[in-house]
């Protein structure tokens, strides 16, 4: 999504595509990679684009996204945010709409 910038197309594409899923599908997750830093204009843009007819829930793997004002939008928008535990890294345990995602990635190095 090119750090989030001109989404609208790609947000349409998506939901034209999971559209025949149904009420088989229940969260869409995205994951933001550790070097897209919080942009809270562009995150709130994304959020409008997406349809409320699909549960969304976030995963922010730089941690300059962990603060209220993502909290805040993510729950203006009942968009989840992801809750992990990775290797030694863990995200603050924010519930911010009525879906929880929890994600344990495995915790020792192979």
């Amino acid at each position: 999504m090119k750090k989030l910038k001109d989404t609208e197309r790609l947000v349409n594409n998506l939901l034209k595509t999971i559209r025949h899923l149904g009420n088989r599908l229940d969260v869409i997750l995205f994951q933001l990679p550790h070097d897209w830093k919080s942009d809270k204009e562009r995150f709130k843009k994304l959020l409008c684009e997406l349809s409320s007819d699909y549960k969304a829930a976030f995963e922010f793997h730089d941690q300059s996204w962990w603060n209220t004002n993502t909290y805040e939008l993510l729950n203006k928008h009942n968009a989840a945010f992801s809750i992990y535990i990775m290797l030694d890294e863990e995200t603050p345990r924010e519930i911010t709409s009525d879906t929880i995602c929890l994600r344990l990635h495995r915790t020792k190095k192979k």
